[in-house]
């Protein structure tokens, strides 16, 4: 029965997921490239980063093996100001995937260089001449797809071991919050009324029921 209740509650994941992937979606699929588009239009916050910052964004590019890494650094020498923007906006990005194990990282960073890989090779099939040109440009498109298409199974994949790592700690919680039901309730009770003996407009001190470190309710 429990091996039943766990199977479908992940394939009612798993379908909320392609149903609705905007809910499930990682923080850190902001392109660089589009706050960077962001920040010139004005809608940026404009800071600098300190010079540790600048670094630790270079390393990390470098670390991962981001073709990034040398083109920032040409930018830097050809054209500062586009630099700055752009290391920024690269900078806020990949604090985004810093909880990441370094596989998921890299992940991210091919990722996004296969969508910026993309948008060059649409742009190039629009102005191209001849079919064989067009056939070799779709050749190439074809593998961009497949390595943003990889890139992103293996960030799904990621996601749902970090869900059923949570399903099992909130049923371990569950459980162990079961045992000690009645001495659970009393010290909720106990809050409540103390509640009482403080000013009306003093925020209700709401039962819970499980420690704050796993899941809401």
């Amino acid at each position: 029965m429990r091996k039943t209740i766990i199977i479908f509650v992940f394939a009612l994941l798993l379908g909320l997921m392609s149903a609705c992937p905007s809910a499930f979606a990682l923080e850190a699929t902001t392109a660089p490239a589009e706050a960077a588009a962001a920040k010139s239009n004005g809608n940026g916050n404009g800071h600098k980063l300190t010079a540790q910052q600048e670094q630790d964004t270079l390393d990390f590019l470098q670390r991962t093996g981001s073709d990034q890494y040398k083109k920032l650094v040409d930018l830097r020498q050809v054209n500062p100001q586009t630099y700055q923007s752009t290391i920024r906006a690269w900078y806020v990005w990949m604090d985004s995937i810093r909880r990441f194990p370094p596989t998921i990282q890299q992940a991210f960073i091919r990722q996004q260089e296969a969508n910026t890989r993309l948008y060059r090779l649409v742009a190039s099939l629009r102005i191209a001449a001849g079919d064989d040109r067009k056939k070799e440009l779709t050749v190439d498109i074809r593998k961009t797809v497949g390595d943003m298409f990889d890139a992103q199974a293996q960030v799904r994949e990621h996601r749902i071991n970090e869900l059923e790592d949570q399903l099992r700690q909130l049923r371990a919680a569950n459980e162990k919050a079961k045992t000690s039901r009645d001495q659970i309730i009393e010290e909720n009770v106990k809050a409540v009324i103390k509640s009482a003996t403080q000013p009306a407009d003093a925020p209700l001190a709401m039962p819970k029921f499980l420690p704050a470190s796993q899941p809401a309710e």
